[in-house]
């Protein structure tokens, strides 16, 4: 019988660990989506709220990376200690991401004017790099 730790047996945090990592990627590519509409509806100088459509898709996206983060980290820190160290830098990678996105959508959502320290051209080529 496999030791139960915190109500869930250490095959079962395999499992939500696993089904974490989905979720992150599925979150990610909700604020994609969500993001890329926004920047259509910006460059075509649509009136829009605080609870616009695309701004919806894009929070609903940031909340499930970030819930998606949460529970793959607490997951994460039950998993035997053989295969906690395997999955450490992926772990690390997914909260340092996780707060990035944060962060660019929190200074983003604030509609700071980046064009007054970029010119377009280096924000088109950031964007190019990045993604």
């Amino acid at each position: 019988m496999e030791k139960t730790i915190n109500f869930l047996t250490r095959k079962q945090y395999s499992g939500l660990f696993f089904a974490s990592t989905i979720l992150v990627s599925l979150g990610i590519l909700i604020v994609t989506i969500g993001g890329s509409w926004d920047v259509t509806s910006h460059l075509l100088n649509r009136p829009e709220t605080f609870f616009s459509p695309s701004h919806t898709i894009l929070y609903t996206g940031v909340a499930i990376a970030l819930a998606s983060t949460v529970i793959k980290f607490f997951s994460w820190k039950n998993l035997p200690d053989e295969t906690k160290s395997q999955h450490a830098k992926q772990v690390k990678l997914a909260i340092l991401g996780i707060a990035v996105l944060v962060v660019v959508v929190v200074v983003v959502g604030m509609e700071v004017k980046v064009e007054v320290v970029f010119d377009l051209e280096t924000l088109e080529v950031v964007a190019l790099v990045f993604g």
